[in-house]
């Protein structure tokens, strides 16, 4: 473990640091916290002038200490430089003590996204960011100072990346790394009362971003629906160690419009608009794949519920295959060529514009079959930028086919669908 420290310019003091049950007296801070963890190498930033008033006594205390000159920083291209300074005392992988107690001016900051860099950069661990000024002394009189633990600081910007990949990238593994992290973190400081909630809730947000990115509707939505309602339990927990994330985890609600548990009261048009909800969410994320694919079978499932009598058999591979076959061969009827008939041929192509329906889902189709075929074509095709611009197109407007091909259905005369969504 590597401690990094910044040498100011501030009078030193004898002090008693507190730092949870350890107490350490000094007169600079970096040697306590050498003394409340094991570090393996301490690392001095430090100024002409700091080096000129107190790297002396860093030196007494911490012989071993190597010392980094730093610019005063006094401007931008100053402030560069010490950001670079940084980041070059750290390798890859290393596991890292922060001390900025004597950071002055704007150096702090520097600090600060110097650790957010080479967390990303680097994969630094950083164990601890700590601030010990000697203002921090007790109330009671004494030279006892408090050490503040700024580590869920650092915390909060990685948690706002967690809580965006969730939410714009369908990734939820960084979300359950996190929370990971805190189970680790209070399981070695020995919290009282450690969080119950949080694991199995990140667990579904994990399960939740996987089943929308597999393709898999009816777990996605049981899975969003289950973090909705386990939102408030892990929001408590939460509140407990970094307040300021509450508001943050309440972004997660966006999910609400798709949460729902699986209807056990068999298919019906509430829980068609929750689907089709989530193919809009695919949808907005760029996973054009994924909305063709679950589209498809979501038209299936309007027909079979806009047909009746099939409502607690929807999911029958029978009852699905009839109805697609149904579709597809009023395409072919189309097309003028002949087709073997469904069960529900009759039906559907007595619905009124069941033209426009099949012309719907032959565009659907298409796009959903030349994106599962990856673009293996026996020509390879020229202007592929051109033609993946096609494709995200066509994968926007596949909602307002699929808002289309739920109001004629609707304007059929079926009872059985809601107002359109």
């Amino acid at each position: 473990m590597k401690c990094i420290s910044i040498v100011g310019t501030d009078p030193l003091y004898p002090i008693e640091y507190r730092y949870g049950k350890e107490r350490f007296t000094t007169t600079v801070f970096p040697e306590a916290v050498c003394a409340f963890y094991q570090v393996d190498e301490v690392v001095l930033l430090t100024t002409d002038r700091a080096c000129t008033v107190n790297y002396p006594f860093y030196a007494e205390k911490i012989p071993d200490a190597r010392p980094v000159w730093i610019p005063d920083g006094k401007d931008e291209a100053g402030m560069w430089q010490i950001f670079e300074i940084v980041c070059a005392q750290v390798t890859e992988g290393e596991e890292i003590v922060f001390d900025i107690t004597q950071g002055f001016r704007t150096l702090s900051l520097v600090a600060f996204m110097a650790i957010a860099y080479l967390k990303e950069i680097k994969q630094v661990t950083f164990a601890r960011v700590l601030y010990g000024g000697y203002h921090l002394r007790s109330d009671d009189g004494s030279d006892i100072v408090d050490v503040l633990d700024l580590t869920g600081f650092i915390d909060i910007l990685d948690w706002i990346s967690a809580v965006h990949s969730f939410l714009h990238h369908a990734d939820g593994s960084y979300l359950q790394e996190m929370v990971s992290s805190i189970h680790s973190r209070m399981n070695q400081d020995q919290v009282p009362r450690p969080p119950r909630a949080l694991a199995p809730w990140a667990l579904q947000a994990r399960s939740f971003a996987s089943a929308v990115r597999l393709s898999r509707p009816i777990e996605a939505c049981a899975s969003a629906s289950r973090i909705v309602q386990g939102l408030k339990s892990a929001a408590s927990e939460v509140q407990r160690f970094i307040p300021a994330l509450v508001p943050l985890l309440d972004r997660i609600r966006l999910l609400e419009p798709f949460a729902s548990l699986y209807p056990k009261e068999g298919l019906n048009a509430a829980y068609l608009e929750k689907m089709f909800c989530l193919i809009r969410y695919q949808v907005d994320l760029g996973l054009y794949q994924q909305a063709v694919t679950v589209a498809r079978e979501w038209m299936v499932s309007v027909l079979i519920l806009v047909h009746g009598g099939y409502e607690y058999e929807w999911l029958k591979r029978e009852v699905r295959d009839a109805m697609e076959q149904a579709v597809g061969g009023a395409l072919i009827r189309v097309q003028g060529s002949a087709y073997e008939r469904s069960v529900f041929s009759d039906w559907y192509e007595g619905l009124s514009h069941w033209e426009e329906l099949t012309a719907i889902w032959s565009r659907i189709s298409g796009l959903r079959n030349d994106l599962a075929h990856c673009g293996m074509y026996e020509e390879p095709k020229k202007g592929s930028s051109k033609i993946i611009g096609q494709i995200e197109r066509q994968g926007t407007e596949i909602v307002g086919d699929l808002e289309r091909f739920y109001a004629i259905c609707h304007s059929s005369g079926m009872t059985r669908l809601q107002d359109p969504v």
